[in-house]
């Protein structure tokens, strides 16, 4: 089941998210290093640019699917 799958990757998740943890200090502090802002300002910069992103690959993933499936993802109005 589900369940039973997202259980075995859970320790694959959390070794991810201890190994992202420094890098994720260095891109932080490049953002603060960079724009000259708080701590703060560069947390509330890297969720949005990580929001972007996501939303760009989800359209994108979507554009492929209808591409590849013939569906269109607009009707047209005839």
């Amino acid at each position: 089941t589900l369940y039973m799958v997202i259980c075995l990757l859970r320790p694959f998740r959390i070794a991810l998210a201890v190994a992202l943890t420094r890098k994720t200090e260095k891109f932080l502090q490049y953002l603060q290093d960079r724009l000259g802002c708080t701590r703060a300002v560069a947390v509330g910069a890297k969720i949005s640019l990580g929001l972007i992103l996501w939303g760009s690959l989800c359209a994108i993933g979507v554009s492929l699917a209808s591409a590849a499936s013939g569906v269109p993802v607009w009707k047209t109005l005839s």
